[in-house]
């Protein structure tokens, strides 16, 4: 009966504690995009790993739950230093956890064809539309009667997405005017992910002043 009491006695001591640490702590803060790399410091402490390259830098955190589940969470930095997206991937207890299973594989950048370009890249770790959801937009866009009301719709579009160089030509020739092509490339060209590949957009240019204009517009978008 005394055992009892003691156990019962000692429950509630620690929840009362728990309680009491709750009621206490502080508001947890969590990291939001466009973050500054000392913000996201004094949220999550020091990273266990960092790399960049010409998208940004990335950051990768360790934390393990009172119940063991190991938490991996990425962190990416675009050129600015500023958080352009958060990864939280939760691994059971005893799972082997492997980097090369949520590391993004990027794409490459090489120099640009005749002495273009610089092959500088966009945000790090995103990726381009899927085929299927890129020809949503593409219809959408398709059934827009004006130019105007096509650029509303790839505004709110490119709020959350990236393109390829082949995308972006495919989004530009549905518009009918020069002017409103190159309207949308400057709109577009920050989300472009392979600028590389920066001829499948200015091709869809028929003047060849019209082309470099939109090479320079990938260029300034390109670069930090």
């Amino acid at each position: 009966m005394k055992r009892t009491n003691w156990q019962l006695i000692l429950i509630l001591s620690i929840m009362m504690t728990l309680c009491q640490i709750d009621m206490t702590a502080k508001p947890r803060r969590i990291v939001q995009r466009g973050m500054t790399k000392e913000e996201v410091t004094e949220i999550m402490g020091r990273p266990k790993a960092t790399n960049f390259d010409n998208y940004g830098e990335q950051w990768e955190f360790h934390k393990t739950e009172l119940i063991g589940d190991e938490h991996v969470i990425l962190v990416n930095f675009d050129r600015s230093g500023r958080v352009s997206a958060y990864r939280d991937m939760v691994f059971p207890k005893g799972s082997s956890i492997d980097p090369r299973t949520y590391s993004p594989m990027l794409p490459s950048y090489g120099s640009y064809p005749m002495g273009g370009l610089p092959g500088t890249g966009g945000p790090y770790g995103v990726c381009a539309m899927s085929g299927q959801d890129f020809n949503i937009l593409l219809e959408k866009l398709r059934q827009a009667r004006f130019d105007d009301d096509r650029y509303t719709l790839l505004e709110v579009a490119t709020l959350g997405c990236y393109y390829t160089c082949t995308q972006g030509g495919q989004l530009l020739g549905i518009f009918t005017f020069n002017d409103d092509k190159l309207r949308a490339l400057r709109l577009i060209a920050r989300h472009i992910v392979d600028p590389q590949n920066a001829p499948a957009v200015t091709h869809t240019f028929t003047f060849e002043s019209d082309r470099e204009k939109a090479a320079d517009i990938i260029r300034a978008h390109q670069m930090p």
